[in-house]
């Protein structure tokens, strides 16, 4: 929560919160000090170059895993087997470079996106499958 004073001059004063179940309250003051804290020194880096960029792509690297267990259709235990006793080559073999070059022309070209979006919103909203099995 912020609180704007405007006088003579712009004032700011970030105020700490906390939320506990459906409570939102002012932070008690060591905790408040460890959220402003936090609150300062993500501000900070942010400023560096290359920093969000950089930021992104590690959280990019960590979620592709998942994304592409979604695709794969594997479901809940094959995905399991796969990490477990497979060590992830299940996953790593349905998606080569060739396949993985196709995904990525697919979301990066708008024409590809919004056809597979289309596609898939009628498959939804449709009565019956068109290619059930």
């Amino acid at each position: 929560m912020i609180k704007v004073d405007i006088k003579d001059v712009l004032n700011i004063e970030y105020i700490p919160i906390v939320k506990k179940e459906n409570v939102v309250r002012l932070a008690e003051v060591k905790v408040g000090q460890e959220i402003l804290s936090a609150f300062d020194k993500r501000s900070e880096e942010i400023l560096q170059e290359g920093f969000i960029k950089e930021q992104y792509r590690k959280f990019a690297e960590k979620s592709i895993e998942n994304y592409l267990k979604n695709l794969s259709g594997f479901g809940k235990w094959l995905s399991r087997v796969d990490r477990y006793l497979l060590k992830g080559n299940l996953l790593k073999n349905k998606y080569n470079k060739k396949k993985l070059l196709a995904i990525q022309n697919h979301v990066e070209c708008e024409a590809h996106r919004e056809l597979v979006l289309c596609g898939l919103k009628g498959e939804i909203n449709s009565e019956g499958r068109k290619f059930e099995k």
